[in-house]
């Protein structure tokens, strides 16, 4: 660098032209150096026609490795600047939008980006850098891996082209490329790249590399601490800039090893930010947390650098700030810095070693050759002791940290190998219980094999370590590269079940596997139990897994007796997607960790920011230990902040709840706390209701359920009196223990006293008035205030007034409207008439206050009591409905008014049994008449003939002539209704007109009843005749619907085969494209009475009037319903419409059949009706007239119908209409696929129900 002006070092005219489309074709750019003037690089954007779109500004540096980001829109392409290399990024208009810087000096002098590639999810971005000087072999190309979280690259990964160790290569590098794969490794990234040395096809070098998101986090072991430490790599380039001789500036490029630590049982950081950054003389690798053990006062980090040359670092951190700012080991030096985003809980090392050399022993001959290059799938054994698996896949080794006179020693096992015959590698490692490691091998081999016994044939010293046998016999159904081992135990007996748990990232397949012990040795196979898993994370309760679905699972590893015996089938249900307790998340969200014993759970968003949840289940089992340790109080806290149900402190453990609630009372925090919890208060259960999925199945209690049903139906009852006041079991019995705790000291409880006395029911509001006048008659204003303040919260400012009014305190109401600004001028004449009743002195003073109390219960409604208050002061004012409670002297004449007040309310019939009771007879009488009440009529005359013959004078009378006119008025009324049995009865039992009765019986198809009465007669001959006259009618009338029913029957089915048959034409000629256009338009019959065709904007406005309240009146909508089907030809639901006909037709035809359905069924000739029971009582009686032709007839008819109805049945509600399939057994996403109607018409759905399909008569 001269003069601060960047020295060019590759010419622009040797740097090529590149070009790069946009991902959907509708854009490219060109890279490209302008020849004619300076030199400089160009960045033009064309549109896909070739037309010039925008030209990148400031392009003064650009070089190459031209790329177009995908899902973000952006271009990237390096840019020289002073002392470094950069990636800018530049927007399709053509201004840049962000950069990256990739080499500092003296590296940027030395390489240039020869080609840039994205991922398909755009998280990783691959830089191919290319010396400059190709002649020369002594820089090498080399390709470095990004990441991008929340606008921030980090160095993760540093990959050499050529296979290590290798030799200069004797010819220089002539062609290097790279790619990323898109195929269907869903989950996982593959990078391909490939080298040309120009010496054919043995100088070329084809690599891929695989990589996989994750998360490295501590676990939990049960009696640990947990403070879920989270580790994450943050590599970057960073340019010092020093001094020499205070003469010139040099810059050197140095590649910092960074490691974040974040303790999120204490806080919650996003990256790249941190709790505490830890800085390591090279670049990071990978890293390795190891779960928090009992009594260990923190974990340890196993730090891999990304070099194999260097040294990997072991640091044992604790979970608060306490270690030194720097700590050397073997010459080399890691350094903490505590960042200013952590307020509590930044994570420190007291103690670092780093495993040279000259720190580590061998203990036998393989080991020095696996611990070599980056170890893999590291499980630990304990805080100093963890098992990994060499480089190349094939080895099975252990690291063990020793002490000895006082100096701190590493010791490093080969355990076992792979047997030479197999190809296979180790891809999975994890430590169990007993001692017991799985190791994967392959494409799901499990072999189970205990580390004890791997240790004492190492220590042995044999020439040969245990290799693995080449068939293992447990199996996982796919190689997973996630493995857990996940322990459920039943929640009614002392037993437990392992599990072997795997993800397979790039299929999202989660597996289990029982975890096979040594004696139990078998033969077995996991299987999947999701197929959309993205994120596992194993909770020191729960099994955690988020979905593809974007949802997130919570599967409780103590499990129901019923789920434990068939864990694998539990887990399916549990994390299918109706299982209960799902929780919905963002977008690609995923777990990054858990806290033990907690409830927080932490997930990274797609763009890299984290969210903190709670979800339910975690909180819930946080909160059971609380509850069942009786400390309700400090449950409160946790449930204000979660937002949980305050009903859920008594519905937990009611009988607990109850008996601890003065000690819940005197340790909550604040009295507002119980005032919330009053408010929350309901009948309902809500472990049973709103709770229910994360508490399990529980037998409701049947008063509970009772009790919860009671309160809301009472809520749409009009007159309450007439019913028992249900008791608020739940709310009243709460209510009324808080009570007797808080009643001792009301000063302190006033506010949750008075909401205790609003809840119950009935409320109890003047109560806690007369608390709050007995604090205002001691002058204690400020709890008088308050207590206004939480009453007018719950109590509308009139019903407030009311309830103060009703404790017949007049000074206190008028306080209470004044303190809700009601309107004197509706309150004050109301008071100073009430205060004027008790003015007058003397000896009334007791039936004064009576009566003004009285007067305060008629303006409350309080009926019942004002009727008492008007007893004790004497007068007459009486409430009627009490009134015969006390003045049994004037009933007749309380009823009659009584009565006279019903009737102008048109409640005739109670007015009448009041006259009826009052012996009223000839009211009670003309009352009935009027509503043509027959059988309460004749009770009345019953009563009055009853009340003459005992000569009972207080009564009304009612003369032989008036029950005469009036029984001829009632028969010819019930007559006109049809109502012809109540008719017959009354022309025959109380008018002894026998001939009347029998024309009524046989209008009403009453055949038997006819006959009868027929013989009662004079002249019984002609009304036998007159019976049979009828009884053929009647047939003709039958036999000509029956006919009408049947033409009309046929003529419909043939239609509805008709349109059938149209519309297979239409579906037919759909196929080859012919099909009308207009038949699919909108129904027009829907919207025009003409039914003229309407265009599809036309009815998009006629849809959009109709959905308008105020655009179309009631009528119009019911009219559109019943035009919803349309039999007109042509229609579009033609054949839905004469299904319905066709339904219709069936089920009237069964109720003139069977006669059980509610309907009469009227057959007029010659201006009779004639009422139908049955066609069975029909047939009866034409025997009887001996009329046996006609009965054939008749039954060959009605059979004839019935046969043609069975037979349509299965064509007109086929298994298109039903969407019933032939054999019923389809799937219900196949029944409703194959439905041509999406309509829900029970009609449609349901063929009619045929209980009568033949009549049968013995007398043919």
């Amino acid at each position: 660098m001269r003069n601060g002006f960047v020295e060019v070092l590759s010419p622009s005219s040797k740097l090529p032209v590149e070009i790069t489309w946009r991902g959907d074709g509708a854009y490219f750019a060109i890279g490209w150096t302008d020849l004619r003037g300076t030199g400089v690089r160009r960045l033009y954007i064309f549109d896909a026609d070739g037309a010039l779109h925008s030209v990148g500004t400031d392009t003064i540096g650009l070089e190459t490795g031209l790329c177009w980001r995908l899902k973000v829109q952006l271009i990237a392409i390096s840019k020289r600047c002073v002392g470094s290399l950069q990636m800018a990024f530049y927007e399709l208009n053509g201004l840049q939008h962000g950069k990256v810087d990739l080499l500092s000096y003296p590296d940027c002098d030395v390489f240039r980006v020869g080609k840039t590639a994205f991922d398909v999810a755009e998280h990783i971005m691959a830089v191919l850098f290319l010396p400059l000087d190709s002649v020369s072999n002594t820089d090498l190309p080399f390709v470095r891996l990004y990441t991008t979280s929340n606008y921030h690259w980090s160095v993760k990964a540093e990959l050499s082209l050529l296979p290590r160790p290798h030799p200069p290569p004797s010819a220089p590098v002539e062609r290097v490329s790279l790619i990323f794969s898109n195929a269907g490794e869903i989950g996982t990234v593959t990078l391909y790249t490939a080298v040309s040395h120009g010496i054919g096809v043995k100088g070329s070098c084809l690599s891929s590399w695989s990589f996989a998101s994750c998360i490295d986090r501590n676990v939990w072991h049960i009696g640990a601490e947990d403070s879920a430490i989270v580790a994450v790599i943050d590599n970057y380039s960073e340019l010092i800039k020093k001094a020499w001789n205070n003469a010139k500036l040099f810059y050197f490029n140095f590649l910092e090893g960074n490691v974040g630590l974040t303790a999120f049982a204490h806080t919650t950081i996003p990256p790249p930010m941190c709790a505490t950054r830890l800085i390591f003389p090279s670049a990071v690798g990978a890293v390795s947390l190891s779960p928090s053990w009992p009594n260990e006062a923190g974990v340890t980090l196993l730090v891999q650098p990304a070099n194999s040359a260097a040294a990997p670092w072991l640091l044992a951190l604790v979970s608060d700030w306490r270690g030194p700012q720097c700590l050397t080991s073997a010459d080399l030096k890691v350094v903490q810095k505590r960042q200013q985003a952590a307020h509590s809980g930044a994570p420190s090392f007291n103690n670092a070693w780093a495993l040279r050399k000259d720190a580590v022993a061998y203990a036998n001959e393989n080991a020095s050759s696996i611990f070599r290059g980056q170890l893999l799938h590291v499980t630990w054994i304990s805080p100093k002791k963890f098992c990994f698996v060499s480089q190349d896949g094939r080895h099975l080794g252990m690291l063990s940290q020793l002490i000895l006179n006082e100096s701190v020693t590493f010791e490093v096992w080969c355990l076992a190998s792979l047997a030479g015959t197999t190809s296979a590698v180790i891809n999975g490692l994890v430590y169990g219980l007993g001692g017991e490691l799985a190791v994967q091998v392959g494409d799901g081999g499990i072999h189970f094999v205990k580390l004890e016994n791997l240790e004492d044939g190492a220590r042995r010293g044999s020439t040969t370590v245990y290799e693995f046998p080449d068939v293992t016999s447990t199996t996982l159904p796919f190689a997973c590269d996630q493995l857990y081992v996940v322990t459920f135990s039943c929640q009614d007996q002392p037993l437990h079940r392992t599990y072997l748990m795997g993800l397979q990232s790039r299929s999202y397949q989660l597996c289990a596997l029982p975890w096979s012990t040594s004696v139990t040795r078998a033969t077995v196979t996991g299987e999947c139990v999701m197929r959309s898993c993205s994120s596992l994370v194993l909770h020191s309760d729960f099994l955690l897994v988020t979905s593809l679905e974007n949802q997130l699972f919570t599967v409780p590893l103590s499990l129901e007796s019923t789920e434990f015996h068939s864990v694998l089938e539990s887990l399916k249900k549990r994390l299918g997607s109706n299982s209960v307790g799902l929780r919905p998340l963002e977008s690609g969200a995923r777990l990054v960790t858990a806290v033990a014993r907690g409830s927080k759970v932490v997930l990274q968003m797609p763009r890299g920011n984290l969210e903190e949840i709670h979800p339910r289940s975690l909180v819930f089992k946080c909160l059971a230990p609380i509850f069942d340790s009786s400390h309700h109080a400090d449950a409160i806290e946790t449930m204000r902040r979660h937002r949980i149900n305050f009903n859920l402190l008594h519905d937990y453990d009611p009988h607990k709840f109850l008996s601890n609630v003065a000690t819940f009372v005197h340790q909550v925090a604040s009295p507002e706390h119980i005032t919330l919890l009053v408010s929350d208060l309901n009948e309902e259960d809500i472990t049973r209701t709103e709770y229910s999925k994360f508490f399990g199945s529980k037998q409701p209690f049947g008063q509970t359920v009772l009790a919860q049903s009671a309160s809301q139906v009472s809520n749409y009852l009009s007159r309450t009196p007439v019913i028992d006041p249900y008791s608020s079991r739940k709310v009243n019995n709460v209510c009324e223990a808080l009570l007797k705790a808080m009643l001792p000291e009301p000063e302190k409880f006033i506010l949750p006293i008075l909401a205790c006395y609003v809840k119950m029911r009935p409320q109890m509001v003047e109560k806690g008035l007369a608390i709050l006048k007995d604090f205002k008659d001691k002058g204690n204003v400020d709890v008088w205030e308050q207590g206004l303040r939480q009453l007018q919260y719950y109590v509308s400012p009139v019903n407030l007034f009311h309830t103060a009014l009703g404790t017949y305190d007049l000074d206190l109401a008028e306080v209470m409207a004044e303190r809700t600004q009601l309107d004197p001028k509706e309150y004050q004449p109301c008071l100073q008439q009430l205060r004027a009743l008790c003015t007058h002195g003397g000896d009334d003073d007791i039936a004064n206050t009576s009566f003004q109390h009285a007067q305060i219960d008629i303006l409350l409604h309080r009926y019942s009591r004002a009727l008492q208050g008007f007893h004790s002061a004497g007068g007459n004012k009486l409430e009627y409905r009490q009134a015969v409670r006390f003045v049994f002297c004037e009933y007749q004449e309380i009823s009659r008014l009584w009565a006279e007040e019903l009737v102008a309310s048109q409640r005739l019939v109670t007015a009448g049994e009041v006259h009826l009771r009052a012996k009223h007879f000839a009211s009670a009488a003309h009352l009935f008449l009027s509503t043509n009440s027959s059988y309460r009529w004749r009770v009345a005359v019953a009563c009055a003939a009853s009340a003459s013959t005992t000569g009972e004078e207080e009564g009304e009378a009612l003369s032989v002539e008036d029950v005469r006119s009036q029984a001829s008025r009632l028969a010819n009324n019930l007559t006109s209704l049809g109502r012809f049995e109540e008719a017959m009865s009354i022309y025959s039992e109380c008018l002894h007109d026998y001939e009347s009765a029998v024309s009524v019986a046989v209008r009403g198809g009453l055949w038997l009843e006819a006959r009868r009465l027929a013989q009662l007669a004079a002249d019984t001959g002609s009304m036998l005749a007159l019976l049979k006259k009828s009884a053929l009618e009647a047939y003709e009338n039958v036999a000509a619907r029956l006919d009408i029913e049947a033409e009309d029957f046929r003529t419909t089915f043939q239609r509805l085969l008709e349109v059938r048959a149209e519309q297979n034409a239409r579906m037919l000629n759909s196929t080859f494209r012919t099909a009308d256009e207009n038949f699919d338009n909108v129904e027009s019959e829907l919207f025009s009475d003409t039914g003229s065709v309407i265009s599809v904007t036309s009815a998009g406005s006629h849809a959009s009037s109709f959905s308008k309240a105020s655009g179309r009146s009631q009528k119009n909508r019911r009219k559109r319903v019943r035009k919803k089907w349309s039999t007109k030809r042509g229609s579009k639901f033609e054949e839905v419409a004469l299904i319905q006909v066709l339904h219709t037709t069936i089920t009237s035809c069964q109720r003139l059949f069977g006669g059980t359905m509610p309907n009469l069924i009227y057959i007029s000739f010659n201006l009779c009706f004639f009422h139908l029971e049955t066609i069975g009582a029909l047939i009866e009686e034409l025997w009887r007239c001996g009329e046996s032709v006609a009965i054939a007839k008749l039954v060959r008819q009605a059979n004839g119908l019935l046969t043609d109805h069975r037979a349509a049945l299965n064509i007109v509600w086929c298994g298109e209409i039903t969407g019933a399939t032939v054999h019923g057994s389809g799937e219900e996403g196949d029944i409703e696929s194959a439905r041509r109607y999406p309509f829900h018409e029970a009609f449609l759905l349901f063929p009619p129900v045929m209980s009568i399909q033949q009549i049968d008569s013995d007398f043919l």
